[in-house]
């Protein structure tokens, strides 16, 4: 919409002598107001709003030919024209009239001339004042389309990991992100990047435009054939199809022909996993995360390959069941640093495994998720601050390439007692830490420093340092220093401490150092800690 350097007016009335007392008596134009017509009749006033477009019409209800009510019935409804209604009749029908037909305001006459002119001052600001909404709402709505493949793509992702249950806010969000594809049936299908370390350092820079490229090739190939949209997430292509169950052999196809085009045309690999074909819309993120377990499969199956989740949900009957309560029994001996029982646990795991009632697919599965288990069980504990970690855990691949039962049982009890060797060492230090901690904690106002602290502990300062950080996930000082601030700010609360005392009194000799401190710490000054304290 224009911005508008001056306000139109256009005067009707059929009086001449109040047409022109209205336009030479008030000084329009320094209110930001130019006169663009006056009329004697409605006739002419229809015609001139044609010709100029007025923002504002001052109107007189009685003239000749046709009266200021006609003129208003004439307007088109979607007429943006603010009109101030001129009458000499005290009549509040008229009023009542000419404002339920869209009137601004009502002035009746004989009338001031500051009258009118505020009058149409305060239509003029509300006029502006829509222009301004209407100048941001546009803008508003420019940004939104800029920004609407980024807002659908975000509220794809939403739906795939949320259950939806109203129809109607789905149909207007569909509608609202112009989203192509009809709320049933539909499918999903995940395009996952085979060997993806080996993608990211081949295509270190180009990584993006790969996956760009892949996006395309769907694009083209379901293109004209099916309702869809694609999105990426999680470093997936994401395929979201509307389809009669009857075509999805038809899908398959496409999706054939969308993988070995990626092949021949990017040089690298893909597999895609297929969810099951659902009713609506709602039952979406169940497809999504069926597709998401089909390409778990590949680990099994291979690369390079398309897997139906209705194909390997099937075919897993007697392999269906993993032995979680023995995994948790291994877990928890490594964490307790039972040797004597860690020996029973694994046996009890591979006795539930029973190879004769499993394939070697299932098995192989099974214990390569409990040696990850391990593995996980030593991250989550932060067991892993040296390199040793990953000497004495065997790569994924060697695993797989392992012929017997015998040697991944080897491999599950090696990495199991690693483990518990690095929580029985890791148990001696937090000991050792602890009375570090409770050290600072009763001796925090004293005057403690690194040298005499690791002495009390028997541990030279170098290395207490580094265990310190080890265990807390802070250094030494900075933990000292919020042990102090800490205190501080419970001292803080009591107003008959002064800022200095509290410095002394929680090992400072300093106040502007206590003051560095506090609010590096907190965020603020003492004063300000203390005034937030008594709001």
């Amino acid at each position: 919409m224009r911005r508008l350097a001056m306000i139109k007016l256009l005067i009707a009335d059929d009086e001449e002598e109040i047409r022109s007392g209205i336009r030479d008596i008030i000084d329009w134009k320094s209110n930001g107001i130019s006169v663009c017509g006056e009329v004697e009749n409605g006739l002419e006033a229809l015609k001139i709003i044609q010709e100029t477009a007025p923002d504002i019409l001052l109107l007189d209800i009685k003239m000749p030919e046709m009266d200021g009510i006609q003129v208003m019935e004439h307007l088109a409804p979607e007429s943006k024209m603010k009109i101030i209604i001129l009458s000499g009749y005290d009549n509040f029908s008229y009023a009542q009239k000419a404002l339920k037909l869209g009137a601004s305001d009502y002035i009746l006459k004989p009338c001031h001339k500051d009258v009118i002119l505020q009058t149409v001052l305060r239509v003029k600001e509300g006029i502006e004042s829509e222009l301004k909404n209407k100048i941001f709402f546009d803008q508003l709505q420019a940004q939104f389309n800029h920004s609407l493949p980024l807002l659908k793509e975000k509220y794809l992702i939403k739906l795939l990991n949320t259950a939806y249950d109203s129809e109607l806010k789905l149909l207007e969000n569909f509608e609202l992100f112009k989203i192509n594809i009809p709320t049933k049936p539909i499918v999903v299908a995940v395009v996952n990047i085979d060997y993806p370390y080996h993608f990211y350092e081949q295509f270190t820079r180009d990584a993006e435009l790969m996956k760009f490229a892949i996006r395309n090739i769907c694009t083209e190939t379901i293109y004209q054939r099916f309702f869809h949209e694609i999105i990426e997430y999680n470093g997936d292509i994401i395929i979201l199809v509307s389809l009669d169950p009857k075509q999805r052999e038809q899908l398959l196809q496409l999706l054939e022909q969308i993988k070995d085009t990626i092949k021949l045309n990017l040089s690298f690999s893909v597999s895609i996993g297929i969810g099951n074909i659902e009713e609506d819309i709602h039952r979406i993120h169940l497809s999504y995360v069926e597709a998401l377990k089909s390409i778990e499969a590949k680990f099994f199956l291979g690369a390079d390959t398309i897997i139906q989740y209705q194909d390997i949900h099937s075919s897993v009957i007697e392999d269906a069941l993993y032995p979680i309560a023995e995994e948790k029994s291994v877990l928890n001996c490594i964490a307790q640093g039972n040797e004597a029982e860690l020996d029973v646990a694994i046996d009890g795991f591979f006795t539930v495994l029973s190879p004769e009632k499993r394939s070697k697919i299932c098995f192989t599965r099974c214990c390569l998720a409990l040696y990850l288990s391990i593995y996980h069980f030593c991250i989550e504990r932060a067991l892993h601050e040296d390199e040793t970690l990953d000497h004495n855990f065997s790569t994924l691949d060697s695993i797989l390439k392992l012929e017997t039962m015998s040697e991944m049982k080897e491999i599950i009890i090696n990495s199991a007692k690693y483990a518990m060797s690095r929580v029985n060492r890791k148990k001696g230090n937090n000991k050792t830490i602890e009375m570090a901690v409770k050290y600072i904690e009763e001796n925090y106002a004293k005057d403690i420093s690194l040298e005499n602290i690791s002495r009390s502990v028997y541990l030279s300062p170098s290395y207490f340092s580094l265990l310190f950080k080890q265990v807390m996930s802070i250094n030494f000082v900075d933990y000292l220093n919020k042990v102090r601030i800490e205190n501080a700010c419970e001292l803080l609360k009591d107003i008959q401490y002064k800022t200095y005392e509290i410095a002394y009194k929680t090992g400072f000799h300093d106040e502007k150092y206590f003051s560095f401190i506090f609010k590096k710490v907190t965020g603020m000054s003492p004063s300000q800690f203390r005034s937030n304290i008594r709001l």
